[in-house]
């Protein structure tokens, strides 16, 4: 049985069933998910960036063999001696060596890290949703803290698009709580405690940081896995599992990313389902979104900064 923590868990009208892997499911309609086939109304769908054929098709590729469950909490990630070493792997590097992202002012970059933390976590993550495909897409160590350019951690209201079919965010240290909303569920997190999600279904964001101390800080060290079978596996890679018709229409990759298709999708899919995401969320009294902190200008596009000092 999973052991959750009695973390804050906004979720309204829904009941609770215990899976055969001993997941909490919830047994919601889920109009308010990204997904089509949970939209109120189709029909009334203006298509401006996408036509809908193409956009169901696109929609698919990314859904083909992905388990879809709400976000949960998982208590004690890692056992404490790998916990522990993994927290002194991350926190011992510089910060000021470490890619620091003006999108979300935060220092961020896929540290090194042995093979036996993603070989660990994928059969923990493998077990925990009762799938067998899941694979290691990339990782990243994240610390938030304010600069000494004044730069405050934030991380607006958005879906990725980068490789997101499964995410362990775990937190490892800091001196602070920080929410992070996911889907209709806002977390606060203790070390070694791991939100499991879907960041490219998932809404998510974090609530404002909300304070000038500037010693305050907050550490993460998040995974985003995939199937095998996902987007961003190469085309000339043979252990897909992609229609020909499919693998002769796209090229498939980071290719398939910048491609016009997929990102029309993905515009298409925020004028969609957007507003539908913030009505909801609204009644259920969640945390604010903090709309005023999305990123503008330059710094939508920066996300490699060298150099970059915290204030303490």
């Amino acid at each position: 049985m999973v052991e959750y923590s009695p973390c804050k868990r906004d979720v309204v009208s829904s009941i609770l069933t215990e899976g055969s892997s001993g997941i909490i499911i919830m047994e919601e309609k889920m109009l308010e998910r990204p997904l089509l086939k949970y939209h109120p109304d189709i029909n009334s769908i203006d298509w401006r960036f996408l036509d809908k054929e193409t956009y169901i098709e696109v929609e698919n590729i990314l859904t083909k063999g992905v388990k879809l469950f709400e976000p949960f909490l998982v208590d004690e990630f890692y056992p404490k001696e790998m916990f522990d070493e993994l927290v002194s792997l991350c926190t011992s590097n510089d910060l000021t060596k470490l890619d620091y992202s003006h999108q979300m002012n935060k220092w961020e970059e896929g540290v090194q890290i042995p093979k036996k933390f993603f070989d660990y976590a994928e059969k923990r993550v493998r077990e925990l949703l009762g799938i067998e495909d899941v694979i290691h897409a990339y990782h990243m160590y994240a610390h938030h803290q304010i600069t000494s350019e004044g730069r405050v951690p934030k991380l607006g209201l958005h879906i990725d698009e980068a490789p997101g079919a499964y995410m362990v965010d775990l937190h490892i240290g800091g001196n602070r709580d920080w929410g992070f909303v996911a889907g209709y569920t806002n977390f606060i997190c203790k070390p070694n405690q791991a939100i499991i999600c879907q960041p490219q279904i998932d809404y998510h964001y974090r609530p404002s940081w909300a304070s000038d101390n500037k010693e305050e800080y907050y550490q993460a060290f998040f995974m985003h896995m995939i199937n095998k079978n996902h987007w961003t596996v190469p085309t000339e890679a043979k252990w897909g599992d992609r229609s020909k018709e499919l693998e002769e229409k796209y090229e498939f990759g980071q290719a398939f990313r910048a491609s016009d298709t997929f990102k029309n999708f993905n515009s298409q899919r925020l004028y969609i389902f957007r507003d539908l995401y913030v009505k909801e969320n609204e009644k259920r009294n969640l945390p604010a979104i903090p709309w005023s902190e999305e990123p503008k200008g330059e710094d939508r596009f920066i996300h490699q900064r060298k150099g970059v000092k915290p204030a303490i």
